[in-house]
């Protein structure tokens, strides 16, 4: 049967806190019988009090009625009184038994029935009590001793079978605890030795994933590198033959008869080749944005703005169109890369407006206080796309309309994308058919 490393973790967790559990209920077992034991032994010892205290007010009683010496009066007064007290103390040690506290009230009973403080007998000391009399009322207690000593051997023998039950209850729970803190700390043991190997083995495969993850990374920037110079070397070798080119035809073309198929070819191919020519400087500004060395500084972006759309002049005069600015932050950017994006932008507003209206541009701000960016917004009334285009629009040649029907080469918004990027920020738009659209740009602060 095959365990996982965190089945067989919980398993030993669960293990650990059983045993944890269970020796602690255990510690508290043997400490109660622990204590039984210790009260026993000192329900004994209170016990022997008692009897040594009567031993001791009988040999005091038998000093007197021999000798008659009157300074042994008060010591048979105080040894009485310590007796009695000694079997109080030992009525509430054994308060939780009930046949002990019979017993020791019988005793007391006994011990106040016996009078054997025998006061009557210093009641008058000019005139003491006969010897005989003395003699005579301590042998008519002698039964009532012997009652008072079968009693007491009676509450030692109670407290002696007591002893053995605890004792055995003591060594029971106490047994265990050793066997279960050795259990527990064999299994800490083996706990950790597991978890030395597995996080031994974590960390090798992680070494491992870390080196296969850096030679990926390694060849995956090599090929980035090849693919970048096969681009930017692609770029400028096919720039010259297409100069040429166009350079071959422009001066084929006004010596053709405008009327011939082959003038129609020509303008068409001149134009073909203006198109892959715009093409190919959009893919080296693209590949310049992937390693660029400028420096980052405090962008005006109505300034920026302003100079992006002086570009635009002729065609903005020529449909009317207009740009609204309202109050927007300084950014910490490149200038020339933000420039760029509202130049692609600007001029996608102006390519696809809506005939016959005006095209108007507002770009207003805000800080997101959220994800902390300045976000500038740039909305437009132009025709506007489906919402499902959404990403395809960002993509390299990613048109959503015909050569045909819109020029421009496909590359524009993935600059801009591109752009935001190198900025630690990104762009996002909203659109739908005929209502326009708004390019949301996201500075860092």
């Amino acid at each position: 049967m095959y365990f996982s490393r965190q089945s067989i973790i919980y398993l030993t967790v669960a293990t650990l806190l059983f045993l944890s559990v269970y020796s602690y209920f255990q510690f508290l077992e043997y400490k109660k019988y622990t204590s039984y034991v210790k009260h026993t032994y000192e329900v004994m010892n209170a016990n022997e009090v008692v009897e040594v205290n009567l031993l001791h007010l009988l040999r005091l009683r038998r000093e007197y009625v021999l000798f008659q010496d009157s300074t042994t009066r008060e010591q048979i007064i105080n040894a009485h009184q310590k007796l009695l007290s000694s079997v109080d103390t030992l009525i509430l040690m054994t308060d939780d038994n009930k046949n002990q506290v019979r017993n020791l009230k019988d005793i007391s009973a006994l011990l106040h029935h016996a009078h054997l403080d025998k006061n009557t007998w210093f009641a008058h000391t000019d005139q003491p009590m006969s010897l005989d009399s003395m003699k005579a009322e301590v042998q008519h207690n002698g039964a009532v001793l012997d009652t008072i000593f079968h009693e007491l051997d009676q509450v030692k023998t109670i407290e002696n079978k007591l002893l053995r039950l605890r004792l055995s209850f003591q060594e029971e729970s106490g047994s265990a605890i050793p066997i279960m803190l050795l259990v527990t700390g064999l299994t800490s043991i083996i706990m950790l030795i597991y978890a030395f190997q597995m996080m031994n083995s974590d960390i090798k495969e992680r070494i491992q994933a870390q080196k296969a993850l850096e030679k990926n990374i390694h060849q995956l920037n090599l090929a980035n590198e090849e693919l970048e110079r096969f681009a930017f070397i692609a770029s400028h070798n096919l720039k010259e033959p297409l100069r040429k080119s166009r350079t071959f035809i422009s001066r084929v073309l006004p010596e053709s008869d405008p009327q011939s198929s082959s003038h129609s070819f020509l303008i068409k191919t001149e134009q073909t080749l203006g198109r892959l020519q715009d093409m190919l400087d959009d893919l080296l500004v693209f590949n310049r944005l992937l390693h660029h060395n400028e420096k980052k500084e405090l962008l005006d972006l109505k300034q920026i703005i302003n100079a992006a759309a002086d570009g635009f002049m002729a065609e903005m005069s020529k449909c009317s169109a207009s740009i609204l600015t309202g109050e927007l932050p300084a950014v910490h950017g490149f200038r020339y890369q933000v420039e760029l994006v509202f130049q692609h932008l600007i001029s996608n507003s102006l390519k696809y407006h809506q005939p016959d209206i005006p095209p108007v541009i507002s770009i207003s701000a805000q800080f997101n206080e959220e994800s902390g960016h300045h976000v500038i917004f740039f909305t437009d009334n132009g025709i506007g796309f489906d919402a499902d285009y959404t990403q395809k629009i960002f993509e390299i040649f990613g048109r959503l309309h015909s050569k045909d029907e819109y020029e421009g080469t496909g590359i524009g918004l993935a600059i801009c994308r591109r752009v935001m990027f190198n900025h630690d920020g990104f762009i996002s738009a909203e659109s739908s058919p005929g209502n326009g659209v708004r390019f949301s740009l996201y500075f860092p602060v």
